[in-house]
């Protein structure tokens, strides 16, 4: 499912490309032989290509950036539920079926995803409260901006 290339100007500030920080991360990871960094670990590098916050800013998320880079990004303490959603979407219709707990965890972790199932349990109230809020959205019973309010799980 890769989308189609779109040209826009993405480089203003920075003499790096995407392609050259994306090398540049992918260097760090080797030589270091980890699955995933932070921001201070490739900032104390001395041959890193540009400071880590700009990276951040240059993709969005310095999460966005080590997925890029084939990398898996570290938990954060912010979690972006419109992401949470579209990755469920995308584990959804690749299994054909509401995914399973064991089925999304392997979707998150084989596309290198910053969150957990937990998160989704967390944010959402469960995998099930999320399929129907997706149903409802669709069936335009319930306005998307709903679908990214957190809610507190049910209680048992």
């Amino acid at each position: 499912m890769s989308e189609k290339f779109r040209f826009k100007i993405d480089r203003i500030r920075s003499p790096y490309s995407k392609a050259e920080i994306v090398a540049s991360l992918k260097e760090y990871g080797e030589l270091h032989g980890r699955p995933t960094f932070g921001m201070r670990d490739y900032n104390i590098w001395p041959k890193r290509l540009a400071s880590a916050e700009t990276i951040r800013v240059r993709f969005g998320s310095w999460g966005k950036a080590l997925r890029a880079a084939g990398f898996r990004a570290e938990r954060g303490r912010k979690l972006d539920p419109k992401e949470m959603v579209a990755a469920f979407k995308d584990c959804w219709e690749e299994q054909q079926s509401v995914p399973s707990r064991k089925q999304l965890e392997s979707y998150l972790t084989r596309h290198n995803f910053p969150f957990r199932w937990k998160s989704y349990l967390n944010f959402f109230g469960g995998l099930g409260r999320l399929a129907q809020m997706i149903v409802m959205v669709e069936e335009s019973k319930m306005p998307e901006a709903m679908l990214y309010k957190k809610l507190s799980p049910r209680k048992k």
